[in-house]
């Protein structure tokens, strides 16, 4: 159970996806937010979608998005608490989370968009697929389960009336 009451996060919710396309007119798109201040997409998801998604961040996560979104240090909490979001100071926010303002290239080529932030964004999308392929094989194996429990009910009930009508057959002979 939150601290906060559900109309907090809502609001905090509202203000964060407002605060992100403010930033850059590109963080529209969450995804490219995402790739640009390192921030994993799961979080964004969940932070932009709160109290519906979850609401137990941690301090390092609101710490993160402060960061990310340009915030000053507490912002969240005091949103939470009733209060707006505070812009950081400018060039604050990307110090503060460790990040370069651009990215260097980490192969040969000059123009090369490969990143260290793009391989671990590729990385953890390809982590987050497997994920998924698992509950689906998961899901699978749970829908196989109950088709063949399915076609066993099935069987028994075909049995059952075939004995009914051999018993109705042998009092009618009788």
């Amino acid at each position: 159970m939150s601290e906060y009451p559900a109309e907090a996060w809502e609001r905090l919710s509202r203000s964060l996806r407002s605060r992100r396309a403010r930033v850059d007119s590109r963080y529209k798109n969450r995804t490219t937010f995402c790739a640009e201040t390192g921030l994993h997409y799961k979080l964004v998801q969940d932070i932009e979608g709160a109290p519906d998604t979850r609401t137990n961040f941690t301090d390092e996560s609101f710490a993160l998005v402060e960061a990310a979104y340009r915030l000053a240090d507490g912002s969240i909490r005091r949103s939470l608490a009733g209060g707006a979001l505070e812009p950081a100071p400018d060039g604050e926010s990307a110090q503060r989370a460790g990040r370069p303002a651009t990215y260097e290239p980490i192969d040969d080529e000059p123009d090369s968009p490969i990143t260290a932030d793009l391989v671990k964004l590729l990385q953890a999308a390809n982590d987050r697929l497997a994920e998924l392929a698992d509950k689906f094989d998961e899901q699978g194996r749970k829908l196989d389960d109950q088709g063949r429990k399915l076609d066993d009910q099935a069987r028994r009930i075909e049995e059952m009336q075939r004995d009914q009508q051999e018993n109705g057959s042998r009092r009618k002979g009788a």
